[in-house]
């Protein structure tokens, strides 16, 4: 329930009132569809066989943010912010569907002070870095994640990655992050990323986004430094061409939109032929309507190309990267199903 503070204080205008419920109705629509879509996909997809034994991966999950949202949840400091409280509502459920398969799931939620720590514990030369008030919050939490996972292994994910299932890391592996859509030319989508403790990988990324910083290169922290320093420690001559070995298992990102490259996935696609809709993102309107939306990242989901198993949706609606600006025309599935049909050559 909204919390208005201090009755005291002067009261709003009957406008601000509507409009600031009116933000919290709309959100709510939002965390609706994030979960049913998570739940429709999986009960739509099929499960992987479950692996008969797991990496040494903690069983830890990792997030970053400059404020503590599961706190946010617990107090009344949700009220002022729905699009918060909706991203805290989706960690929640990482943790929860994690939950359900490790009965020892343990999770983090990293806030800046927390971050200044890990940073300094595992590479000082870092934190004035981390702590420059000019320095954006994506570029913070690029640092924050390979420090913490240096120091302690675990599973990171950006607090709006949608979680379809739990992917768990199987055995023998012991580094785990997605093959960004573009690749390679824009790195690993580091949305995800897993590793066991004191991972040379994660090192030597560490090493690199400090040469980085102190070369005015800040653009190339995160997705091409942990690129760079896979190509590095691995030994990897075509980064194109490479497959997952010696630890090393890289999932796949896959826009739904791009119909032709999914060709080679006969799983995916016959999931797509049976209902297309069922794996599209759908934006809730301000009235109440739903509107397919395919700009930024909406409809790119996380796989794996071994078994073709989906496990996650690369962002949540709602957020800038995913639905924030609605399109005022919406994509008609009639469209979308002729694309379908283009892409296969009918």
């Amino acid at each position: 329930m909204p919390n208005f503070g201090d009755l005291n204080q002067t009261i709003p205008e009957q406008s601000v009132i509507d409009k600031f419920l009116s933000n919290w109705n709309y959100y709510s629509k939002i965390s609706y569809e994030n979960s049913d879509m998570s739940s429709r996909v999986r009960n739509f997809t099929s499960d992987p066989p479950p692996p008969i034994s797991e990496s040494n991966i903690p069983h830890r999950l990792v997030f970053t943010h400059f404020a503590d949202l599961f706190d946010c949840i617990r107090s009344a400091a949700n009220s002022s912010s729905p699009l918060l409280y909706n991203l805290a509502e989706n960690a929640k459920h990482t943790v929860n569907l994690y939950a359900e398969i490790w009965y020892d799931v343990e999770y983090v939620f990293l806030t800046d002070d927390d971050c200044v720590t890990v940073v300094n514990e595992s590479m000082p030369e870092l934190v004035r870095w981390f702590e420059n008030p000019m320095l954006e919050g994506m570029y913070k939490a690029d640092i924050c994640r390979a420090a913490y996972l240096y120091l302690r292994g675990g599973y990171y994910f950006d607090i709006d990655v949608l979680v379809v299932r739990p992917y768990v890391a199987p055995a023998n592996t012991n580094f785990v992050t997605v093959r960004g859509d573009g690749w390679p030319e824009n790195g690993f989508f580091q949305a995800f990323l897993a590793a066991e403790k004191g991972h040379p990988i994660i090192h030597k990324s560490l090493q690199l986004m400090l040469d980085y910083m102190n070369s005015n290169k800040k653009h190339y922290l995160g997705p091409m430094a942990l690129m760079e320093s896979w190509v590095q420690i691995a030994n990897i001559t075509n980064a194109t061409t490479a497959q997952s070995k010696d630890g090393v298992h890289l999932l796949a990102e896959a826009n739904l939109m791009e119909l032709a490259k999914l060709l080679p996935y006969p799983k995916i696609m016959a999931y797509l032929e049976s209902n297309f809709t069922t794996m599209l993102q759908q934006v809730p309107v301000q009235f109440g309507d739903r509107c397919q939306f395919s700009a930024g990242a909406c409809n790119v989901m996380v796989m794996d190309e071994l078994d073709e198993t989906v496990y996650f949706y690369s962002r949540v609606i709602g957020t800038t990267w995913c639905g924030k600006k609605i399109r005022s025309n919406c994509t008609t599935a009639g469209m979308l199903a002729e694309r379908l049909k283009m892409a296969k050559g009918g």
